[in-house]
């Protein structure tokens, strides 16, 4: 079958190839993959930043944003499903016994596509069905945004189950960051009837300005005002690849409020900060920082019912996140060619 695939370190060795097809044992299913969305962690993989293929194989098949259709298994043929993307360590800690591997304390866990898996960039994958979810016909043009739509449930999940250590009733959310995972972070916060504001670098255009003035955030850019020139936020979430930024977003926390950070930065930027002040702002006003990273079963689950909230609410604008649909073939594209306004490039192969 066809695939795309990398060699693990190697930088822009991203290529389609001819692999061996999956043959799932009889408790998995065999999955026809329609869909696969692009996003940072492609591109760091194929620069050769991270990325480790399975135990053996000198390559490791790309991708873990997916949508696909059951071929065969345990599951309804036909069946459209998004897999979960992390798999539990070796060790069995305490977290991946208890089925919240992306709380794993090892830190030996699995990923496919990233980590010691194949991921999904091939016309085939096997899984078992523990590790699918179900997607509605009625969100196929969309169902691919699952997985990252699952990180920003996760931050939002933990934001109020940390908070029930207080009386809290959040008013603001300031989300620094524009691209997918912000965007859908903005989503979740105005089902949620949270005023959004977005602040990112650049000039608000394209489709994700678009999103925003249909949801009704409001966008700031940092081109133009400096963080502290919009107020005070009960919740921050930052979703930006840019730790400066984040770390501005801890001055305008408001009395009890919490920032979540979202980016993996993985440079070597450094600031200056007021560290007693800000020392004094989390002690005195009960702030909290905290991080968070990939999801569980319930933010899959979740994004699924807010996926239908939101079509109900504003019709056909979920598709309008998707701005560019390639082939296989053109992998290479998509991961060196960004055009300015691009909020998401999903590969075809459905």
């Amino acid at each position: 079958m066809r695939a795309a695939i990398v060699s693990p370190g190697k930088a822009n060795s991203m290529r389609v190839a001819d692999v061996p097809a999956p043959e799932p044992p009889p408790d998995e299913c065999l999955v026809r993959v329609l869909e696969v969305g692009i996003c940072g962690t492609d591109r760091d993989i194929d620069a050769g930043h991270y990325g480790e293929g399975p135990a053996g194989s000198e390559y490791l098949i790309d991708g873990h944003e997916s949508l696909g259709e059951v071929v065969e298994g345990p599951r309804h043929k036909g069946e459209l499903v998004v897999a979960m993307v992390r798999r539990p360590c070796r060790e069995r800690c305490i977290a991946c016994r208890t089925g919240q591997v992306d709380f794993c304390r090892s830190g030996n866990y699995e990923e496919r596509g990233i980590r010691r898996r194949h991921g999904f960039l091939a016309e085939y994958y096997a899984e078992s069905p523990e590790y699918l979810i179900h997607v509605p016909r009625a969100l196929r043009k969309f169902g691919v945004l699952l997985e990252p739509m699952s990180v920003s449930q996760k931050a939002l999940r933990q934001v109020y189950a940390i908070q029930r250590r207080m009386p809290w009733e959040p008013k603001r959310m300031l989300i620094t960051g524009a691209g997918s995972v912000g965007t859908l972070a903005a989503c979740i916060a105005r089902l949620k009837g949270l005023e959004v504001v977005i602040y990112s670098r650049g000039a608000g255009r394209g489709a994700d300005e678009m999103i925003r003035r249909k949801i009704g955030a409001t966008y700031v850019s940092a081109d133009d005002h400096k963080l502290s020139d919009i107020g005070l936020f009960d919740i921050a979430l930052d979703a930006t690849g840019f730790s400066p930024l984040a770390w501005g977003a801890a001055e305008v926390l408001d009395v009890n409020g919490v920032l979540c950070m979202l980016s993996v930065t993985g440079g070597k930027k450094r600031i200056d900060i007021a560290s007693d002040a800000l020392n004094d702002k989390f002690v005195l006003g009960n702030r909290l920082l905290f991080g968070s990273v990939n999801a569980a079963r319930e933010d899959f689950e979740n994004g699924v019912r807010d996926f239908a909230a939101l079509e109900q609410r504003w019709p056909g604008m979920m598709e309008h996140f998707i701005t560019r649909r390639l082939p296989l073939a053109e992998i290479r594209k998509a991961l060196d060619e960004r055009p300015p306004d691009d909020l998401k490039t999903i590969i075809e192969l459905g």
